[in-house]
């Protein structure tokens, strides 16, 4: 395990093993800065073939009562609806198969109560996340709205999450169902509502970066999405991030980062993350890649190019509201370490230096 309170600015190597009873665990090595893996950095073949896949987990089917005793995670939320039956884990287990990448469901099917979402490539912090999402809004007396969780669980490598059914289409359907330009941007605006919203949830003092599970950071700036290490405070991100942009010889430099103001951010703007329900208000339906970090990281997902609404040739940057520091502004130094990290290839050749104030 890496050392919670230094920086290790070298090398992450990552594995999953594969348990036997289709479960897995990730195994993180965190080499030491100095650590020469190879005297020449490998080739673009090389570095395909050393790329990483997840298995897919194999189970049996159909499913029985003594498979829940395998259920590794459960989550009880919201109470459901009065006179509607909550599906069990045993029968989701039997309806939802285990081996699909993400899949969906509504329950029942002839008048939907449920949305269930499932996979081997979910996350257990979109259940955190949402929940909280779920009551803040709630709370803030927000007209934007997250689908509340009635019950979660992990079975195997597998999360199953049981939430509201909410009536509407997402974003991408609106704009591309719109007739009028003034009707897709009312889309867009609505859009914007929703992540501003999210930004106004309460961040308790002292937080630290991190998903809001506790995990990983979750974000679009690091290599799939997900940060090689755990970090303390923000200025030891900070510390390290710029490491990393000296390194592949950026000239930006973040600063002051720890004056921001911590915020829920979401980084995953894909059109589909959001919806428009039958009253017209907009629902945010994904919280995967949610995290507690300094607010250039919100602008910095919603400036991105090439991705999510850009796709549609729209810009959702200017639409958002973010909390800010007067004179403190990371955006552009965390854009050109966007999709970058963690460490790479290159930095295994030669041992890193540190970073001098100079620099």
């Amino acid at each position: 395990m890496a050392k919670l309170g230094g920086l290790y600015y070298g090398p992450c190597l990552c594995s999953y093993l594969n348990l036997g009873d289709g479960s897995m665990i990730t195994i993180r090595v965190f080499l030491p800065h100095d650590f020469k893996l190879a005297t020449q950095t490998p080739n673009q073949s090389q570095r395909r073939a050393f790329k990483l896949t997840i298995p897919k987990p194999k189970m049996s089917m159909p499913v029985s009562q003594d498979d829940v005793c395998l259920i590794k995670k459960e989550f009880v939320g919201i109470p459901p609806p009065p006179n509607t039956h909550l599906p069990t884990s045993s029968e989701l287990l039997n309806l939802c198969p285990a081996e699909t990448p993400r899949g969906h469901a509504a329950l029942p099917a002839e008048s939907p109560v449920f949305w269930v979402k499932y996979g081997y490539a979910m996350f257990w912090n979109e259940v955190v996340a949402q929940d909280k999402a779920y009551h803040e809004l709630r709370r803030l007396g927000s007209v934007v709205r997250a689908p509340g969780v009635f019950y979660a669980f992990r079975y195997r490598a597998t999360i199953y999450i049981v939430m509201e059914y909410i009536p509407g289409k997402t974003s991408r359907k609106c704009i591309e169902e719109a007739k009028t330009e003034a009707e897709k941007e009312h889309v867009l605006d609505q859009v914007g509502l929703g992540v501003s919203e999210l930004h106004r949830i309460p961040v308790a003092s002292g937080s630290r970066p991190a998903a809001i599970n506790g995990g990983l950071i979750r974000h679009a700036l690091f290599d799939e999405q997900e940060a090689p290490r755990h970090y303390e405070n923000a200025e030891q991100l900070e510390n390290h991030l710029n490491e990393f942009l000296w390194r592949v010889r950026r000239t930006e430099k973040i600063t002051y980062m720890s004056l921001e103001p911590m915020v829920f951010c979401q980084s995953d703007y894909w059109p589909d993350n959001f919806m428009i329900d039958d009253t017209g208000c907009v629902v945010v339906i994904d919280f995967s890649d949610v995290s507690i970090l300094p607010s250039s990281f919100a602008s910095c997902a919603a400036k991105r190019t090439g991705l999510g609404f850009e796709n549609l040739g729209y810009d959702i940057f200017e639409r958002v509201w973010f909390p800010k520091t007067e004179g403190v502004d990371n955006t552009q130094a965390l854009l050109a370490a966007c999709g970058r990290m963690p460490i790479g290839w290159a930095m295994l050749a030669k041992p890193i230096l540190p970073l001098s104030a100079s620099q």
